[in-house]
């Protein structure tokens, strides 16, 4: 892979696209396809065949005259808010702004809230940067430096144009919804919206108020054309996910993750239960019952082994075998359009919203569920039944998501409520300060960085809690200890690759995620027998939160 962009690849994620190339070619003639999944056949064969595709300067013009143009707002916000509505209802891009609908944080049952949240698009690529002017260049990287401090607020789309009246937000929502294919979703200066981070809105407008319009008109240009599709299995979600599965998925492999599932829940509840001294009853009684309600999907939905369901998910979609630009442009807006349709319905339940060729897993706040799609559920990442049963249970840790700094604002059922006493609060800050600090303190040579704790927390206790889990899970499950964790965290960095994963990166560096957890954990001490002096052995300096 010769990207120059590229920081490094999964060997889990080259399998799975593999695997969804061979699928597509060996489900080309196949007439035993449901039919949505048969059409969307010519989009990849147009695609992959050497020479097929049009001139692309013909096409980039063509977008440019009809999509987007250069200096898209010279003097008027106007223009900037009709283009900014149709790169997100037609290209499915958000740029400065992020408008999408998702369960309400405090009912968690409806789709009810419209979300208005910076984009946050610290990029490491070089060639964007190479396209961007300087002026461009200190204008991104300025946006960027806002996205960082969220706060929740719940208000009405009224309101919110009172405190920022620069921008017409009705307008821009109403712009966004394409009434051809919702006629019914009338947006109201009374539609309830959250805002992530209303300081980022005040300081883009003033951001905006005083950068050349030429800077921004260029910016907004390229970061719709930088971020596009790059495969099938990124777009038609359900439709290649159901090639995947019925391929390459072993039901034996989600009836093991299940079980695993069940241990390690049953080891934080026992940790919480017999081990927490400093968490208070009422608050240790509530979070007892959010691990017991936590809900574990694993490998696919069921739904898309339903014909019916996938043909009514992509019916709109009619591929062409001689138009991929065409192509590309129609499945961008059925992506762009695909979450509109969810406002103010009920959150169902069974609903999944991951692609099951995924390589990773999840834990979500507002359905207070851990997902563990079909990809994820390969080698090395999951070995199943061939393989000692420590190599599966070292590698799961999702569960103790749903109790960091930010999963434990949310009650069991999903709401976002304070359900947690003051004085477990208090002690979980302090908990956490522990780790924040003992993070920041690690240099990571590679990057000429320091671990950021605080960036990094969230993932920092689930890789402590994870831990301590999936040694006492699998001590009940059998005697013989066989220590398999972190082998995923084997990774080499180029000095570029290692400061973007310092600046931007949610997890803290591979490297000391193994050594972070393996050292504040007393068990691993005593079966590897640590020295006081080993960097694997922190004694009383250890931190724990779980």
């Amino acid at each position: 892979i010769a990207k120059m962009y590229l920081l490094f690849c999964s060997i889990n994620s080259i399998y799975c696209r593999v695997y969804v190339h061979r699928i597509c070619r060996q489900y080309w003639d196949n007439t035993a396809l449901c039919n949505q999944i048969s059409e969307f056949t010519p989009f990849y064969d147009k695609c992959n065949k050497p020479g097929s595709l049009p001139s692309s300067s013909a096409k980039i013009y063509t977008l440019q005259a009809v999509h987007l143009q250069r200096n898209i707002v010279p003097k008027s916000s106007c223009l900037l808010l009709e283009t900014l509505a149709l790169i997100r209802s037609q290209h499915s891009k958000s740029v400065l702004i992020r408008l999408f609908v998702s369960p309400d944080d405090k009912n968690s049952n409806q789709y009810k809230i419209i979300k208005l949240r910076p984009t946050c698009q610290v990029t490491h690529n070089y060639l964007f940067i190479y396209f961007l002017s300087v002026a461009e260049t200190s204008f991104h990287t300025k946006h960027s430096y806002y996205c960082f401090c969220f706060v929740f607020k719940s208000n009405y789309l009224l309101l919110f144009f009172l405190f920022f009246f620069q921008f017409n937000w009705l307008g821009f929502v109403r712009a966004v919804i394409d009434t051809e294919l919702h006629p019914d979703m009338k947006i109201a200066s009374l539609e309830q919206v959250i805002v992530r981070a209303p300081q980022y809105f005040k300081d883009l407008f003033k951001l905006l108020n005083t950068t050349e319009t030429r800077t921004v008109a260029n910016y907004v240009l390229w970061r719709s054309v930088f971020s596009r599709i790059t495969t099938l299995k990124n777009t038609l979600i359900y439709a290649t996910g159901r090639l995947f599965v019925d391929t390459h998925f072993q039901e034996d492999k989600k009836h093991m993750m299940e079980e695993l599932i069940n241990g390690i829940r049953w080891a934080f509840i026992y940790m919480l239960e017999k081990e927490n001294d400093w968490m208070d009853k009422e608050t240790k009684r509530k979070s007892t019952e959010k691990a017991h309600a936590v809900l574990a999907k694993v490998g696919y939905p069921d739904l898309i082994l339903n014909d019916i369901y996938i043909n009514e998910d992509i019916k709109r979609l009619s591929f062409s075998e001689t138009d991929y630009f065409g192509n590309v442009m129609q499945t961008l807006k059925f992506i762009a359009q695909s979450d509109i349709g969810w406002l103010r319905k009920t959150v169902p339940r069974t609903e999944w919203f991951t692609n099951p060729t995924t390589v990773n897993a999840f834990y979500s706040s507002s359905t207070n569920q851990i997902r563990f799609p079909a990809g994820e559920l390969q080698k090395p990442f999951f070995w199943g039944l061939d393989y000692p049963r420590s190599l599966s249970y070292g590698a799961i840790g999702e569960l103790t998501h749903g109790f960091d700094d930010n999963g434990r604002k949310y009650a069991k059922d999903g709401n976002l409520d304070q359900w947690w006493r003051n004085s477990s609060i208090t002690r979980f800050t302090e908990k956490t300060q522990c780790m924040i600090d003992q993070y920041n303190r690690y240099y990571w040579k590679e990057a000429g960085l320091n671990v950021k704790g605080k960036r990094t927390l969230a993932e920092n206790i689930a890789d402590n809690g994870g831990m301590r889990e999936s040694f006492r899970a699998y001590r009940r499950w059998i005697e013989k200890r066989e220590i398999r964790s972190r082998g995923v965290c084997c990774n080499a960095y180029r000095p570029e690759a290692a400061r973007h994963q310092i600046q931007s990166g949610a997890h803290s560096p591979p490297k000391y995620r193994v050594i972070m957890a393996m050292s504040n954990y007393e068990e691993f001490h005593k079966a590897f027998n640590c020295p006081e002096t080993s960097i694997l052995n922190r004694g009383t300096k250890s931190c724990r939160v779980w």
